[in-house]
């Protein structure tokens, strides 16, 4: 069994930093994305020049909770 932890970022470095404290223990991460409208938080959300961290060693999955 494989556990993906997951990360509801408020900023992009707050992010990074989750990922980088991931880096060495799991291969996968998923990040969730709220509008605060279907999850109760609001996120940050990624723009098309986003470039994930580590991106080249992880993988990535999205959750994404939004209404649009």
């Amino acid at each position: 069994m494989q556990v993906t932890p997951a990360i509801l970022p408020h900023s992009f470095e707050e992010l990074e930093e989750k990922v980088e404290r991931f880096s060495s223990l799991v291969s996968r991460v998923q990040i969730d994305i709220s509008d605060g409208h279907v999850g109760q938080e609001v996120s940050w959300v990624p723009t098309a020049d986003t470039h994930l961290p580590h991106r080249d060693t992880m993988s990535f999955e999205c959750d994404i909770m939004m209404t649009d």
